[in-house]
């Protein structure tokens, strides 16, 4: 059976890109692979309900890098790729240097946001709810095969208490949606 590495570095050659020494970063409902030596990281789609998911998350990435939005691009002259040896979808990204762990003040954050989300509602992307979004991570919980392949740093009670958490801000009678928040901030630290 090809892995979800091997898949990532098979679609990294069709573009040209020799990763001599992957590294799995993330292994949850997606995995995520940087390409080293090179400036790349592949995320792979391995299960089927997320295939659709990754390609509108590289195709908002796109529009939004295309706005001048602040996010982490889709590397240039590729697209999303179904491997043909798994049927895994990968998508290709320009590796973010840095540490994933920097401290921002408030408003700094504010800000950011507030450009992100004005530059969302320029994007022809269609977004999905945040609130379906939210029931489909809960719904997550419920599949045992998942639960058991996530990392110690992912415990399942951790899990659960965010999604509770977020679905009761969502029920309180002010609460809006917010639209679709996709994971586009990768700065992987080295």
């Amino acid at each position: 059976m090809i892995s979800a590495v091997q898949a990532a570095t098979d679609v990294a050659g069709r573009f040209g890109i020799t990763s001599t020494d992957p590294v799995l970063l993330q292994e949850t409902n997606n995995t995520v692979v940087w390409l080293r030596p090179e400036p790349v990281v592949a995320k792979v789609a391995v299960r089927a309900d997320s295939q659709d998911e990754v390609r509108r998350e590289y195709a908002v990435a796109s529009e939004l890098g295309a706005l001048g939005a602040e996010v982490a691009r889709p590397l240039p002259g590729t697209w999303p790729i179904s491997h043909s040896g798994t049927g895994f979808v990968v998508t290709l990204w320009e590796r973010l240097e840095g540490s994933d762990r920097v401290p921002v003040a408030p408003e700094v954050l504010a800000r950011s946001l507030r450009r992100l989300h004005a530059a969302l509602r320029r994007t022809k992307s269609e977004l999905p709810s945040f609130r379906v979004m939210v029931v489909k991570a809960s719904q997550a919980f419920e599949d045992d095969l998942f639960m058991m392949d996530l990392h110690h740093e992912d415990s399942e009670l951790s899990c659960r208490r965010r999604i509770s958490e977020v679905l009761l801000l969502l029920s309180l009678p002010n609460s809006r949606s917010v639209g679709f928040t996709v994971n586009l901030t990768m700065e992987i630290g080295s």
